[in-house]
């Protein structure tokens, strides 16, 4: 994951630096996204209407080591009920709809989801830096 999103940056100097402690969300969810969503959070996420998709939560259990830490549960996305055409980023979001954008990247490989497709990542697939 090799972005922070503004949202974020402006958060942790604020926590680390600044006036404001920041507390971290209860549980952080995987949102994907047809083309990059950039650190403002400017393109559009996969629909949810009639689609099937919906974003699902993701637990980082451990702790970071050698700058890095990586998911700890399983991701899997719901059966798409129609084609949600070429997945080619994630982001991580403080909420389930709506919220805000923590983290965004590629993939390492985009995928064509094509209906009664289940996009899955398994553990440990997810690696966030801040680097």
């Amino acid at each position: 994951m090799p972005a922070l999103s503004s949202f974020l940056e402006n958060k942790l100097l604020d926590h680390i630096l600044g006036p404001t402690a920041y507390s971290k969300p209860s549980t952080i969810y995987v949102a994907l996204f047809n083309a990059d969503p950039t650190e403002n959070n400017t393109s559009a996420e996969i629909s949810t209407s009639g689609t099937g998709y919906s974003r699902k939560a993701v637990t980082f259990g451990t702790a970071a080591s050698g700058g890095i830490i990586n998911n700890t549960s399983e991701v899997l996305f719901d059966v798409a009920l129609t084609s949600w055409s070429t997945v080619s980023h994630l982001a991580l979001f403080d909420a389930a709809t709506g919220g805000s954008m923590l983290f965004h990247a590629p993939l390492s490989s985009s995928k064509l989801v094509s209906q009664n497709d289940q996009l899955k990542f398994g553990v440990s697939q997810i690696a966030v830096s801040l680097d």
